[in-house]
């Protein structure tokens, strides 16, 4: 029996189903992904057709069935619409990313309520704090979050934690390995990560939020952060996310680091 809920939520997408309805996919504090339906909003004049453009943020109430994949929303309360971003081009870009991310990262009905609320302080901060830094600082709190940080405490091959200079990163193993030639040997998929990009990755995912605006990084080592922590998250989803291959498309627009 389906019971009626109200939850704080997200919109990670949308799309029209027949002719007047919609399928919502939202991002919820209370409920985690959930997808719902939304008959008739496409009508002329309906007030709740803005509600559903990606990453608003509002307060919903719908029609709990946890054995159906889709359930009925029947109102919505808007509270940001995230006009700022909509206005500018790189930022919609940044926060479709975080959202496709969550969506492909996330299951129905998983409560994750810190992710939840990373979402929700990313996307407001997009207004303020330097884009690629914050998208480090988003893809690191997910991973963390959905349990597959990658470790850097010592070798996954091995398990010991000397010989950790030179030490390389493995996607398919997820972490580090030492510089033996023995572990070496083991993994095939192996890319030189420096002790920089380590302890950068380790500073962000063990602080709060409010210390996101003083933390500062080099260029070379933001790029390597990039590179690995978007290739592992690939890994992990056996696929490149749409929206990371748009962006490297439009990079020259996006001055992206």
């Amino acid at each position: 029996m389906a019971n009626i809920e109200k939850t704080d939520a997200i919109v990670l997408k949308s799309w029209k189903l027949r002719e007047t309805s919609l399928i919502i996919t939202f991002f919820t504090r209370d409920f985690g992904k959930v997808k719902t339906i939304s008959k008739g909003v496409r009508k002329k004049q309906s007030p709740l057709l803005s509600h559903f453009e990606p990453f608003t943020y509002q307060e919903i109430v719908f029609y709990h069935h946890p054995k159906r994949e889709i359930n009925l929303i029947t109102d919505s309360n808007l509270k940001e619409s995230f006009l700022f971003l909509r206005n500018n081009f790189k930022k919609i870009c940044y926060a479709s990313y975080l959202v496709d991310l969550v969506d492909e990262a996330t299951q129905l009905y998983q409560k994750q309520r810190d992710l939840f609320d990373l979402l929700l302080y990313s996307l407001c901060e997009l207004k303020d704090i330097q884009s690629s830094k914050l998208l480090r600082y988003f893809e690191i709190k997910l991973l963390d979050y959905i349990g597959i940080f990658p470790n850097f405490e010592r070798c996954v091959i091995c398990g010991r934690n000397d010989y950790l200079r030179n030490v390389s990163f493995s996607f398919r193993h997820g972490g580090i390995v030492c510089s033996r030639q023995s572990c070496r040997s083991k993994a095939f998929d192996l890319i030189k990560i420096s002790s920089g990009c380590i302890s950068s990755i380790i500073f962000l995912k063990n602080n709060i939020v409010c210390d996101l605006s003083k933390f500062q990084i080099s260029k070379d080592i933001a790029v390597e952060m990039k590179e690995i922590l978007q290739k592992y998250i690939s890994f992990f989803l056996n696929r490149e996310l749409k929206s990371i291959q748009f962006m490297r498309e439009v990079s020259e627009v996006l001055t992206i680091r």
